[in-house]
């Protein structure tokens, strides 16, 4: 996992990941006090016909019992334009919403970073704000970011219309 993590395509648009697997294991501690603390849960992406973890997705609250979070999501680009960012994004909003009773969640896109951007929208993100050098990048430099948020009683209208549109015969 952080071989693909690593590599300069995935860090431009994100915070650097643990420099080595060391840092990854600490990381990985700290991730497992936080979630039994309960202020943050992560998980590994992992594609059906691998078995293996090519990815991470995860939410961290930003007011106590999760009121508002943050979510991120980092995949290897090998795995990218697969629909795995759409599967965990989906996944990810419904487990937020309906097991974590997240009322607002949040996610920050470098505004460089054109397939994230769309990728929020297509989830039914709402663009609200830009973050004006917000992001600063593995290569020192600082990037502006743009805030995407969702509400849980939104999604929860766009997931019932959806499956109500897939009811209809054709």
């Amino acid at each position: 996992l952080l071989p693909l993590l690593s590599a300069p395509e995935v860090t431009r648009f994100m915070s650097p990941p643990p420099p080595s697997v060391e840092r990854l294991v600490a990381f990985v501690e700290t991730t497992h006090r936080e979630r039994s603390a309960g202020r943050y849960a992560g998980f590994a992406i992992v594609p059906h016909e691998t078995g293996r973890p090519v990815g991470l997705v995860q939410v961290r609250q930003l007011e106590p019992g999760f009121a508002t979070a943050e979510w991120g999501v980092a995949i290897g680009s090998a795995w990218w334009g697969r629909g795995l960012f759409d599967e965990a994004g989906r996944l990810l909003l419904s487990f937020a919403f309906d097991t974590l009773g997240v009322h607002r969640l949040e996610a920050r896109v470098a505004a460089q970073n054109g397939r994230a951007m769309a990728a929020v929208a297509k989830l039914g993100g709402v663009e609200e704000g830009l973050l004006r050098r917000a992001l600063l990048t593995p290569d020192g430099n600082r990037v502006d970011q743009v805030l995407w948020a969702w509400l849980a009683d939104e999604w929860r209208a766009r997931m019932t219309r959806q499956e109500e549109e897939e009811l209809w015969v054709h």
